[in-house]
């Protein structure tokens, strides 16, 4: 069934909102075209300028795209090399101290991205899979003065290929009909690399952390599949699904975990 998904602009500058109605038969239509997924999934209140559709319902499906943006930039691209600030420091396991590995990035606003490591060095031995044991490690980058960060020379640090990703808009429904409405066009599911905005789809169970600074529960911010194929994936413990979470208090942190 052709669902008339449109092909939206690439990266998160030019969004198209698709709208899902009704059930299974779910019907899509053009609307205006949006800010940045965080303008409204992170800040926007219902009934604001952007929707009257509540922020919480609003999401976007990330899909596959073979072409990277280039580097440095605050853009949502995975593998490759990280877009940090000047003088940043490669991230070190704080379980085997061994230099972690660069996951990608996902832009959360205009000027700002949360970069993704995890240690890769003895997979399964680190408790990567944890928001606070110390085997990843998701970094707030301010947009400003970005450079492109060289790896260490030792571990396993970067993966060859870089990719960005197309967002598709949904402005009701959840990230299971999503992907149904993917499939359902035709379409690769391991194409769909996950959703940023809306609420996260758990695979084990809501294990939503809460910042070691404030105590309050941090804000969901993207969902992330391993990935398209063995150049591309990243190991989540085999079909498994991490979880990004940042806190808006003064210190602005940013924790991730995964579920398989």
């Amino acid at each position: 069934m052709n669902l008339g998904i449109p092909t939206p602009s690439r990266y998160a500058s030019e969004l198209y909102a698709v709208s899902l109605i009704g059930g299974p038969g779910f019907s899509h239509s053009l609307g205006h075209k949006l800010p940045l997924v965080t303008d409204w999934y992170r800040v926007a209140l219902p009934g604001d300028q952007f929707s009257p559709t509540p922020p919480q319902l609003m999401f976007a499906l990330l899909v596959h795209d073979p072409i990277a943006p280039a580097v440095p930039t605050p853009q949502t691209y995975f593998g490759g090399l990280p877009s940090m600030t000047s003088g940043s420091t490669w991230p070190v396991c704080r379980s085997c101290r061994g230099n972690m590995q660069f996951l990608g990035q996902v832009q959360d606003a205009a000027d700002h991205h949360i970069a993704l490591f995890m240690c890769q060095n003895d997979p399964g031995m680190c408790d990567e899979w944890d928001p606070s044991a110390g085997g990843n490690r998701a970094l707030p980058i301010d947009g400003n003065a970005l450079e492109v960060i060289s790896p260490p020379t030792t571990g396993e640090v970067t993966r060859a290929v870089a990719h960005g990703v197309r967002p598709l808009v949904f402005k009701e429904g959840d990230y299971g009909q999503a992907c149904e409405a993917w499939l359902a066009a035709g379409n690769d599911a391991l194409a769909i690399l996950g959703s940023i905005g809306g609420v996260p789809d758990w695979i084990q169970g809501d294990e939503s952390p809460t910042c070691e600074y404030c105590s309050e529960p941090m804000n969901f911010v993207v969902q992330l599949e391993e990935g398209l194929d063995h150049r591309t994936a990243m190991n989540f413990g085999g079909r498994g699904r991490a979880y990004v979470f940042s806190c808006n208090c003064e210190h602005k942190t940013a924790k991730f975990l995964w579920q398989s």
